[in-house]
């Protein structure tokens, strides 16, 4: 699992540069659907809703990072661990709920193209479900950590 989380982390900052590299072209082509005829007012909002973005990923990679100590230490099915998993999933709904809504703003604003809203849609909803995978993970872990320890004060 660490080594998941570092093959994640790695491939992150390669999209992330990917991603401000991307904004650079897709201002350059796509500026007849833009208010203003000048790159700047469409760059450095785009380059700071992804970068934005990437931060509460980099918070779930922190978040995975523990839970692979865990798993290291077989303490899996404790309480931590479930802390470590909803934490997790807030941030996920958290970058989900970011994401759509500052992509509604900048399709308002004329800053985006309907294609760009479409796949943000799209990743939108990814987000959500692996948020909700992790909150339902997370709740089911926590009853397994009451069961281990109503077990563990019977022996």
């Amino acid at each position: 699992m660490r080594f998941a989380a570092i093959v994640v982390a790695v491939c992150g900052v390669f999209l992330l540069w990917v991603f401000h590299k991307l904004i650079s072209d897709y201002t350059q082509v796509f500026l007849d659907f833009c208010i203003y005829n000048d790159v700047f007012p469409t760059v450095i909002p785009w380059r700071v809703i992804v970068s934005l973005a990437s931060l509460p990923c980099l918070g779930v990679l922190i978040c995975m990072w523990a839970v692979s100590n865990t798993i290291a230490r077989d303490t899996v099915f404790t309480n931590k661990t479930a802390k470590w998993i909803s934490r997790s999933a807030f941030l996920l709904f958290a970058d989900a709920g970011f994401v759509f809504a500052a992509n509604i703003v900048m399709f308002l604003l004329s800053y985006s193209h309907p294609g760009v809203l479409f796949v943000c849609i799209i990743v939108t909803l990814a987000f959500v479900a692996l948020g909700l995978l992790a909150a339902v993970l997370s709740r089911y872990i926590a009853k397994a950590a009451d069961l281990q320890e109503i077990s563990e004060g019977t022996i």
